[in-house]
C-alpha cells in the first residue's frame, strides 16, 4: 500500500512551508505545494521516500484537498495577472501573508495550536481545551461570530479556575469567606475585578515577571475577549471579521499562559 500522511500533518507542513512565491512573480502552482510537502515529509522521516506524483496519486490528491480547504479559509486564492490568471496557479492572499508573518502559532493549524498551548500551560484543563478546539474548528469554517463566543467561554473557564486558585491561597478563613461572598454567583466581570483587586494589593508580593504583565495580559486581553464575546453573543447585529477573530485567537494563549503562571505561584504561596 502506498505511503500516505494524515490530513492534520499535511496541513501543518503546508503552513510550515509558507510558500509565497518569489521575486516579482507571486504566483506558483498547486503542484509546487504538493512537491514541497512531500520533500519536507521525506526530510523529516514522515515518508520513507518521495512517491511518484503522477495523475490520481492518492497522496497528491489528499494534499490538493487540503490546499482547497486553505483556499476556502482565505490563505490562498487562484493566481492573478496576465501570465497566470487561473488555476492551477495560486497566490497568497493579504490575510495569508499576515498569518505567515504571525509566526508558528496560527488558528489554521489547529493541532499545532493546541500542542503549543498545552506545552506553554501544563495545567490547562480539558474544558478549556474542549472549547478551544471548538473555536478552531468553527473559525476555519468561516463562522466567526460563533468562534468569538466560544473563545469567550474558554477564557471565562480559565477565569473561574483562577478564582478558585485565589480563594485557596487566601491566608485566613474570614478572607476566604469574604472573597466567596464577593464572587460566588456574580458576573464574570465582577469576579475578574475581585481577582485582580487581590493580586494588586500591596500585601500580595507577586513575582516581578507576573506583576509586570498582570494588567496587560490578564486585565487587557480578558476585557477585549469578554467585550467582543458579549457583542457577538447578543442580538446586536454585530459582525465579526475573520481578522478580528484570528487576532483574539493569537492573544488567547498569552492570556492562558499568564493565568497558568499565576495559579502556579498561588499554589505555593499564601496571600
Amino acid at each position: 500500500m502506498p505511503e500516505t500522511l494524515e490530513s492534520n500533518i499535511i496541513r501543518h507542513l503546508i503552513l510550515k512551508a509558507k510558500l509565497k512565491g518569489g521575486g516579482s512573480e507571486s504566483n506558483f502552482q498547486i503542484s509546487d505545494i504538493v512537491r514541497t510537502v512531500v520533500e519536507i515529509a521525506v526530510r523529516n522521516g514522515l515518508l520513507s521516500e518521495s512517491p511518484r506524483l503522477e495523475y490520481q496519486n492518492p497522496l497528491a490528491d489528499k494534499i490538493t484537498a487540503i490546499i482547497w480547504e486553505l483556499i476556502i479559509e482565505g490563505i490562498y486564492t487562484p493566481g492573478t495577472g496576465m501570465q497566470h490568471p487561473n488555476l492551477p496557479f495560486l497566490r497568497v492572499t493579504e490575510y495569508g501573508l499576515k498569518c505567515f508573518d504571525a509566526g508558528e502559532l496560527t488558528a489554521h493549524d489547529p493541532d499545532d495550536y493546541l500542542r503549543r498551548l498545552k506545552a506553554a500551560c501544563s495545567s490547562i484543563d480539558d474544558t478549556t481545551l474542549l472549547y478551544t478546539g471548538e473555536v478552531l474548528d468553527t473559525f476555519r469554517t468561516g463562522k466567526h461570530l460563533a468562534a468569538t463566543v466560544m473563545i469567550g467561554v474558554a477564557a471565562e473557564n480559565m477565569l473561574m479556575r483562577l478564582v478558585a486558585a485565589v480563594h485557596a491561597a487566601l491566608d485566613m478563613p474570614q478572607r476566604q469567606a469574604k472573597f466567596e461572598r464577593d464572587t460566588k454567583g456574580k458576573s464574570a466581570k465582577t469576579q475578574h475585578d475581585e481577582v485582580l483587586a487581590r493580586q494588586k494589593s500591596p500585601s500580595t508580593p507577586l513575582p516581578a515577571q507576573i506583576e509586570s504583565v498582570l494588567t496587560q495580559q490578564i486585565d487587557g486581553i480578558y476585557d477585549l475577549i469578554r467585550r467582543t464575546r458579549n457583542e457577538a453573543g447578543h442580538p446586536t447585529g454585530r459582525r465579526m471579521e475573520r481578522e478580528e477573530t484570528h487576532a483574539l485567537l493569537l492573544l488567547f494563549p498569552t492570556y492562558c499562559k499568564t493565568i497558568h503562571d499565576l495559579m502556579e505561584w498561588l499554589a505555593k504561596n499564601k496571600i
